[in-house]
């Protein structure tokens, strides 16, 4: 058995600060050496309470699991030299990186900080959520709280559809949160079959810090989409969304835990080169971490679209009204390579027509891993998601069914690979099945996607 003790590591490089979207903490790093312990002086969080346990270096989940607990009693010492350990075996892991960086600032030792947050910051597969974390701790470790940043990512790629029209129901545009933006029943007249289309996509973040230690900052966030079928035109989607508010953050000064940002927002949708709708609203998102790696994220908001008609959709107009919407997300670490994700969502539409109104709600079970590739340090994303939508509408649909309320069972089963092609960029690939089941024929179907797409960040 061999256990590695107080010895500060190495950095053996750092990358160029970037950024890229996503909910989840798995990414990959660079190695760093053996176990780390504050600097003298550091503060009483510096001190360890009790003795280490004696676990042997390859044993990554023991120490992963020591580390949590070391966490919750509020010894710093004793996490920091546990997920050392951790990387002595999983040299490939940013995730770990990222904890190291938060358990470091708290400990009073910022240049140590600086150096794991950089590599987790730039790992070229790290989920949005694990960046916007380092980022924000990075820029405490740097004393730059005042000064104004941007960042994001663009990508473009190709997806084939077995089905892309499959019915009106069918997600085409995914807005703020995951909520769904649906297409108007009278796409009903558009065949059904398949079709190859590309997508282009961007998101920036614009931020300014408030000042303060703790790092309170106002927000800017940016995503613009634009989607062109081969064959299938009146599918062709353009998509501009933007949000604005403050990002408050909560726990420790020097390392929190959390925040709340408040926002307004904005949304413009054209479908088949007409304008499908513009929307305005507002919202409130959440973020804790109640303890290492676990994450809840939650999402209320608020929407007035008013639907436009056009010559391919001259009853759009009936779909204007109110829109609520409400996300909530609880992230757990099942290992150090492997997350569980448990999503829950709700929407309720109180549209102009009571056939268009709705209650939507559904769960999401999703899994993230780093896999080891096959040459080098850097480490391949894996995803794998399973989804549940159940739709209940308000009234029957005179030019569909005049007796029936439409009532509708979405399933979905998604699974994505991510790999690092440079500091910054990634190769994306996606495969999905969708099943429709509705109580009226014409909304029921289903749909194959196969996806390869090419993203990197600024």
């Amino acid at each position: 058995m061999i256990v590695m003790r107080g010895r500060l590591p190495t950095i053996r490089w750092a990358w160029k600060d970037s950024h890229l979207i996503a909910l989840l903490i798995v990414g990959v790093a660079t190695p760093f050496g053996g176990a780390a312990l504050a600097q003298p002086g550091a503060g009483p969080e510096a001190r360890s309470a009790d003795p280490e346990p004696e676990i042997a270096t390859d044993d990554a989940e023991a120490s992963f699991r020591f580390a949590a607990e070391a966490t919750a009693r509020g010894d710093v010492p004793a996490a920091i030299a546990a997920l050392e350990r951790v990387l002595q075996t999983n040299p490939d892991l940013a995730n770990i990186k990222l904890e190291l960086g938060l358990l470091y600032l708290r400990a009073g030792n910022p240049d140590l900080a600086r150096s794991y947050l950089t590599i987790a910051v730039n790992s070229p597969e790290a989920p949005e959520e694990a960046r916007q974390r380092a980022r924000i701790a990075l820029r405490s470790a740097s004393g730059a709280l005042g000064r104004f940043g941007i960042s994001g990512s663009a990508g473009a790629g190709l997806a084939f559809q077995t089905n892309p029209n499959g019915s009106p129901a069918s997600v085409s545009i995914t807005g703020p949160g995951g909520i769904p933006i649906l297409i108007s029943g009278d796409d009903l007249s558009i065949p059904r079959g398949s079709d190859l289309s590309a997508t282009a996509n961007a998101s920036i973040e614009a931020r300014y810090g408030l000042g303060g230690q703790r790092g309170n900052d106002l927000v800017l966030d940016v995503n613009v989409a634009q989607t062109n079928y081969l064959e299938t035109t009146e599918l062709d989607a353009s998509y501009l969304n933007a949000r604005l508010g403050p990002r408050i953050f909560t726990g420790p000064e020097i390392a929190p835990t959390g925040f709340v940002k408040p926002y307004v927002t904005g949304t413009v949708l054209a479908l088949g080169g007409a304008r499908y709708f513009s929307g305005f609203g507002a919202g409130i998102a959440l973020l804790a971490r109640p303890s290492l790696s676990v994450t809840v994220t939650g999402q209320i908001a608020y929407d007035r679209r008013n639907y436009n008609n056009s010559k391919r959709r001259p009853t759009a107009e009936e779909q204007t009204g109110d829109y609520w919407s409400g996300v909530a997300e609880i992230g757990v670490p099942l290992s150090p390579r492997t997350r569980l994700s448990v999503t829950g969502i709700y929407e309720r539409v109180e549209a102009r027509e009571e056939y268009w109104s709705r209650a939507t709600y559904g769960t999401q079970l999703g899994f993230v891993t780093a896999i080891k590739p096959p040459s080098g340090a850097v480490s391949w994303l894996g995803r794998l998601t399973a989804a549940y939508r159940r739709s209940d509408y308000g009234a029957p649909d005179p030019l569909i069914d005049p007796v029936r309320r439409r009532d509708e069972d979405r399933f979905e089963v998604e699974a994505g690979l991510s790999i690092p092609l440079g500091a910054t960029s990634t190769l994306d690939l996606r495969a999905s099945q969708t099943w429709n089941k509705s109580n009226i024929a014409n909304y029921d179907y289903r749909n194959t996607l196969g996806s390869l797409g090419f993203s990197f960040r600024f």
